[in-house]
């Protein structure tokens, strides 16, 4: 593709662009009041030396949300969270959190990266989000 380490950065650039076409399409959806979107990268300690993280942020009324996330990692090998996480209050549970990914080479990367954000993007496809306002004691009622 071009110089060392470009198709690491393309990966992550596409990634970025999958999670904003989410934001996107949550942005139109009546049930959510707000949706945010990060991306943080930043050196840390060993073993994780550099840390990535892109979320995507629904917040419904009175205050839950559901949260995309997806952190990378990357030390000797690469490594991959992903999950997706039902917020409220100072309590969450995650909807669905996938097995970490993880990859020895820079080919490798790109395709654990791109397998964990269609996962992280299939589960928006799949809920119900508005199903999460009725698990609140008196958020059905006022809807």
């Amino acid at each position: 593709m071009g110089a060392p380490g470009s198709e690491a950065l393309h990966a992550v650039a596409v990634a970025n662009k999958r999670l904003l076409d989410l934001y996107g399409r949550l942005m139109r959806n009546p049930v959510i009041k707000e949706v945010h979107h990060e991306l943080d990268c930043r050196p840390t300690e060993p073993p994780n030396g550099i840390m990535l993280t892109i979320a995507v942020d629904a917040e419904l009324p009175h205050g839950p949300g559901l949260v995309w996330d997806l952190d990378v990692w990357w030390h000797t090998d690469w490594g991959i969270d992903s999950s997706v996480r039902f917020v409220y209050g100072e309590d969450d549970e995650y909807v669905r959190r996938f097995p970490t990914r993880r990859a020895t080479t820079v080919e490798d990367f790109v395709a654990e990266l791109e397998r964990a954000v269609e996962d992280l993007v299939a589960v928006a496809a799949e809920s119900d989000i508005a199903s999460y306002l009725d698990r609140l004691p008196g958020a059905a009622s006022e809807r």
